[in-house]
């Protein structure tokens, strides 16, 4: 709960983007947040024109092939996972680097139901509510077009090489966030901390986190909005919740 010096309260949800049963129960614990509040906030709203350019972005349009810029090797790799994700052919000949990274360290039955925040994007437009972005696609998209190239590769092979692995520290990070627990969260998102990694969390969480933060403030000054963002985002001296604290907001966990 977020209460500002004077007016409503506000409600901030962590969320996992994934869909998994699990997962989408929390929609079902928030529930009564939820419908009182006048607003929905989400990291990005991903409307059709926002799908379609996060499609766009993930995609070289300049002629350039994962198959050149990783090699021979991984990318025969890559493409045997991609397949499980839905991504073949001249689909996986073309994705960049972050976006194999990023659908690999996904489950590969993700695609069954919506994630979680798109699935309370929907109940909130179903129920009329507004629904808000903190950030736009291109504001992400330029989380992982910022990394450099190289380490982009090093990061796919990472995911390629210990794929197995990956997937199920994926169902303990599951565990973790539906006993919510935040500290066993964030030490799974730290085990395997080199430059390239840290340079990316600076980027993917830290920077994204003090965005986020001036962003919600005038949203909940408003009063009554639901907010959901990664559960990462949370905790941490360099956490939107502790950055809210900072700027006068009561900060009380429901």
């Amino acid at each position: 709960r977020l209460t500002p010096a004077q007016g409503a309260p506000s409600y901030l949800l962590g969320t996992m983007h994934i869909g998994d049963p699990r997962v989408l129960r929390v929609m079902d614990i928030a529930r009564p947040q939820f419908d009182e509040a006048a607003r929905f906030v989400l990291e990005v709203a991903l409307d059709d024109a926002a799908l379609r350019g996060l499609g766009e972005a993930m995609f070289y349009r300049d002629g350039r092939r994962l198959r050149t810029v990783a090699g021979e090797a991984l990318f025969d790799a890559t493409e045997a996972r991609l397949a499980a994700h839905g991504i073949a052919g001249p689909l996986a000949d073309s994705i960049k680097p972050w976006a194999a990274f990023t659908t690999l360290s996904m489950p590969a039955e993700s695609g069954a139901a919506l994630p979680l925040d798109l699935a309370l994007m929907a109940a909130a437009q179903a129920a009329g509510k507004d629904v808000v972005g903190l950030e736009s696609v291109a504001e992400q998209v330029d989380v992982f077009e910022g990394v450099a190239e190289a380490d982009q590769v090093e990061m796919l092979r990472e995911v390629v090489c210990h794929y197995g692995v990956f997937q199920a520290e994926l169902a303990e990070m599951i565990d973790a966030y539906v006993a919510r627990d935040l500290a066993a969260l964030v030490a799974q998102a730290e085990r395997y901390a080199n430059d390239a990694k840290d340079a990316l969390m600076e980027r993917l969480l830290f920077a994204r986190n003090e965005r986020m933060a001036t962003r919600i403030a005038p949203l909940v000054d408003q009063g009554q909005a639901f907010i959901a963002i990664g559960a990462l985002h949370l905790p941490g001296e360099r956490g939107v919740l502790s950055l809210l604290e900072a700027r006068g907001y009561r900060v009380e966990r429901v």
